[in-house]
């Protein structure tokens, strides 16, 4: 990295929204994204600046500035990237979209946090409830090796996310059948019995 550009952000300001100008090339298409990101302004707060280039034009932020519209604001935190080159903008606008995009989701955690969020209807902010099975994969022969830090049981065709402690207890539970009966045929029947 160059050490002209390591400039970190230091504080965002208001600016009103009629002085933020929208890039004209945006390649994304916000529009299934604008009313989650309308939900978690209202239920949130606006916790993530738009940023914007020294013309105010947006390098990140449209959805967000898009929802800042539709919810009637005049004004939001901005945090002016004056620093960037034309060409940097560009780049780094592409830049903060692709790597959303790459990253994933642990569907066994994923499925933990949901999972504690108990008063609030996380459909509001574009979760579904097969969002988890869909980020599993349904050929995969074994779940452990192919997702590094996430523990599958396949039963039933299905991967069902574990725990490192249910895989330690699961583990447990079997040696000591096992010592005890001298095969694991017919383990399933002790847990299920248990």
């Amino acid at each position: 990295m160059n050490d002209k550009n390591a400039v970190m952000m230091e504080k965002s300001e208001l600016m009103k929204l009629v002085d933020i100008t929208p890039y004209a090339n945006n390649p994304r298409k916000n529009d299934r994204a604008i009313e989650p990101v309308m939900n978690s302004i209202r239920e949130f707060g606006f916790n993530q600046p738009i940023v914007v280039d020294k013309d105010h034009v947006i390098i990140v932020g449209h959805t967000r500035y898009l929802a800042a519209l539709e919810l009637g604001l005049e004004e939001v935190p901005v945090y002016v990237a004056a620093h960037l080159s034309e060409e940097q903008a560009r780049a780094y606008r592409l830049a903060d979209n692709k790597t959303n995009e790459l990253s994933e989701w642990d569907a066994g955690l994923l499925e933990l946090e949901l999972d504690a969020v108990e008063d609030l209807d996380m459909s509001d902010y574009g979760f579904e409830d097969d969002d988890v099975e869909l980020d599993i994969p349904k050929d995969s022969k074994d779940d452990s090796e192919s997702l590094e830090t996430q523990e599958y049981m396949k039963f039933a065709g299905h991967n069902v996310p574990m725990s490192d402690y249910e895989v330690e207890l699961l583990e447990k539970k079997l040696n000591e059948y096992t010592d005890e009966a001298g095969t694991a045929y017919g383990f399933v029947r002790h847990i299920l019995e248990e």
